[in-house]
C-alpha cells in the first residue's frame, strides 16, 4: 500500500477542528479540578471557554521595574503553563544578573511603551522555549488577567496573544511559522512573565521533507503586536453534557473586543540542542490497512510520533493517541499542539501508541477516559487496554534500553 507521512502543518477543517478543540478542553478539565461549568460542544461554548483563560480581576497593582528583577523566570512559571517542563534546570541564561549591563542587550526590546525581555532559552529538536518578561508603562487592563474570583476558571496561567513570525536558519527554502500566544502570570498590573513555545517548524513536517534539526542553529522571532480581550459582562448559555446527556448552564464572559498593543520587537538567538537528551525509535511499521508509525521521538519534556496513512487520505483524518506506562492518556504539550504529548512528571519509560479515525476517537472512544467512574474502571481495564480493542493501529515502545 502506498502511504503518506503525517504532516503537522496541514490545516484541519473547521468543523473537525471544533470537535478536537472541544475534546481537548474536556481533557484539560479532568486533569485539573472539578468546575461548575462544563464545556459544551458548540461554537458559543468553545468561545466561552477561551474567554475564561484571559480574564483576572487584579487589585492594588505595584509598579515594576522595566528590566527583569530575577534571572530565572522559567522556575517561576514552568509548572503552571500548558507546556510544562523543568526548563530552569537546563536553561541558557541570556541576561546577566547586573541590571546595568542589560541596557544594550539585544534580548531587551522596547517599542511604544512596552519592553519585552527574553531572559532564558531552552530548546530541543521538537521545540524552542523562551522565558520572557513584558513591562507595560500604561498598565495592562484588568480584563487581560484570568479571573481570581471565578469558580469556573480552569487553568493556572494567563495568556497574552501575539502576532509574530519566526524563522529557523536551517530551513531550505526558508519558511516561517507564527507562535500566537504567551502563557504565564501577571506579577502586577504592569508586568507579565511567561513562556513562548515555538515548534521547530513542526518537527514531523521537517522529517517528511528530510530536513534535520541541527545541533546549533539561529532562531528569529519578530513580534508585531500583543493583545487581549475586553469584555462587556457575564451571560449564561445552556449546554448538553457529551457524556451524561444532561442539560446544564454555562456562565461566561461575553462581548469580546481586542485591546491591541502594536510595536516592533525583533529577536535573534543562537541556539544549541543536546542530542544526548533526545531518544529516537525508528519503526517503519505499516499494517494491512495502510496505517502505521514511522518514527517516535522523545525529549525530556515531550513525545511525538510520525505516522503514515494511505495515499488519498489526509493527515487530519486520523488521531494519534499516546498513553503512558500506566495506560493513561498523556496531556498535550500545549494548547496548539496536535501530535506532541507531555511527558513531564509522567512515567513514559514505556508508551502505548494508537491510530484512529479522528471522529471515531474524539466523538466516541475518548469518553471512556472522560467518564466520572474512570478511576474505578481502570482497575480492570486501563484506557490503553480499552483503546487496544478498537485501534486501527497500535504499538508499544520501550525507552529503557534506548
Amino acid at each position: 500500500t502506498t502511504c503518506m507521512c503525517e504532516d503537522n502543518r496541514i490545516k484541519i477543517p473547521e468543523e473537525l477542528g471544533q470537535v478536537v478543540e472541544d475534546s481537548l478542553r474536556k481533557v484539560k478539565k479532568i486533569h485539573r479540578r472539578k468546575v461548575f461549568c462544563k464545556v459544551c460542544l458548540t461554537a458559543g461554548a468553545c468561545a466561552a471557554a477561551i474567554t475564561l483563560l484571559l480574564v483576572w480581576g487584579f487589585k492594588n497593582p505595584v509598579m515594576a521595574s522595566k528590566l527583569p528583577a530575577i534571572g530565572h523566570l522559567f522556575s517561576q512559571i514552568e509548572k503552571d503553563v500548558s507546556y510544562k517542563g523543568n526548563f530552569s534546570s537546563k536553561a541558557n541564561i541570556l541576561l546577566p544578573e547586573d541590571k546595568g549591563s542589560r541596557t544594550d542587550s539585544p534580548y531587551i526590546q522596547e517599542s511604544n511603551g512596552i519592553t519585552i525581555s527574553v531572559t532564558e532559552t531552552y530548546c530541543n529538536n521538537l521545540a524552542v522555549y523562551l522565558a520572557v518578561e513584558i513591562y507595560n508603562e500604561e498598565a495592562f487592563p484588568d480584563d487581560f488577567m484570568a479571573t481570581k474570583y471565578d469558580e469556573n476558571y480552569i487553568d493556572g496561567y494567563d495568556v497574552l496573544r501575539m502576532d509574530s513570525i519566526d524563522t529557523f536558519s536551517f530551513d531550505s527554502p526558508k519558511s516561517s511559522y507564527e507562535p500566537f500566544q504567551i502563557q504565564g502570570n501577571y506579577k502586577d498590573a504592569h508586568t507579565f512573565i511567561g513562556i513562548i513555545r515555538a515548534e521547530t517548524g513542526a518537527a514531523n513536517f521537517r522529517r517528511e521533507q528530510d530536513t534535520e534539526v541541527p545541533e546549533t542553529f539561529q532562531y528569529e522571532l519578530n513580534i508585531s503586536s500583543l493583545s487581549g480581550y475586553i469584555y462587556s459582562g457575564w451571560v449564561e448559555d445552556t449546554y448538553i453534557d457529551p457524556v451524561t446527556g444532561e442539560e446544564g448552564i454555562c456562565r461566561h464572559l461575553d462581548g469580546q473586543e481586542s485591546k491591541v498593543y502594536k510595536g516592533n520587537w525583533n529577536f535573534k538567538f543562537d541556539l544549541k540542542i543536546d542530542p544526548a537528551q533526545i531518544q529516537t525509535v525508528t519503526l517503519n511499521d505499516v499494517n494491512d490497512k495502510g496505517v502505521g508509525i514511522k518514527e517516535v521521538v522523545k525529549t525530556p519534556f515531550e513525545i511525538t510520533a510520525t505516522y503514515v496513512h494511505p495515499e488519498g487520505t489526509k493527515a487530519y483524518d486520523y488521531a494519534l493517541v499516546i498513553c503512558d506506562a500506566n495506560g493513561d492518556f498523556l496531556d498535550f504539550q500545549g494548547e496548539n499542539t496536535r501530535n506532541t504529548y507531555q511527558t513531564y512528571e509522567r512515567n513514559t519509560d514505556t508508551v502505548s501508541i494508537f491510530l484512529f479515525e479522528n471522529e471515531q476517537f474524539w466523538s466516541g472512544l475518548v469518553q471512556y477516559y472522560w467518564a466520572e467512574d474512570y478511576e474505578t474502571k481502570r482497575k480492570t481495564k486501563t484506557f490503553a487496554e480499552y483503546l487496544e480493542e478498537h485501534a486501527l493501529y497500535s504499538t508499544h515502545v520501550d525507552f529503557t534500553d534506548k
